[in-house]
């Protein structure tokens, strides 16, 4: 099986990407940075979680542009997503000073500073994460669209589009997993 490899702080993203087996080429490096690498550092049960994962080599990643209405169609846990979108709209009411440092950087330019990751059509399979944390609890993922990485960015996208930010952009660059049949 091939496996992402586990790093510390100390190791740069460059020195990272060294790292990985030809077989995992099929993660994008934007992919690689947001969700294995900078979450990997910090959380290191993501590659944990992942590295059990036997097909990842065949997961398949598409940079999408979604408009709003589809950013609204991507789905989460139900406890997940009503936590997440309460934590972004008060993040927007509440201003910048109790929000996280992205949180600038998305009013300003009306967009998240990096792509969210969701799983398209992937009712048969279960989140990788939230399955490895918390075994048998969720399911499966839901339909059409389901998040993957980037809650807080979710959260406060979905905040801003409810209120009509007027810096809001129309569309979103998402990147949206497919997965092999089982």
């Amino acid at each position: 099986m091939t496996h992402f490899p586990k790093v510390g702080h100390e190791v740069s993203f460059d020195d990272f990407c060294r790292l990985i087996p030809e077989e995992l080429s099929n993660f994008p490096e934007g992919v690689l940075r947001q969700w294995v690498y900078e979450h990997g550092k910090g959380e290191g049960d993501i590659v944990d979680a992942l590295n059990l994962i036997p097909n990842l080599s065949q997961w398949g990643f598409q940079l999408v542009e979604l408009s709003n209405a589809e950013i609204e169609s991507i789905k989460h846990y139900p406890y997940d997503e009503k936590r997440l979108l309460e934590k972004g709209a008060w993040w927007l009411r509440s201003g910048r000073h109790s929000a996280p440092a992205f949180c600038d950087f998305m009013l300003e330019h009306g967009t998240t500073p990096a792509p969210l990751i969701v799983a398209r059509n992937a009712s048969d399979h279960n989140h990788p994460i939230v399955e490895f944390r918390y075994p048998g609890h969720e399911g499966p993922m839901l339909e059409p669209l389901h998040l993957l990485e980037g809650n807080r960015r979710f959260a406060l996208l979905r905040a801003m589009i409810s209120k009509g930010v007027a810096s809001l952009k129309d569309k979103h660059s998402v990147w949206a997993v497919t997965f092999p049949d089982q």
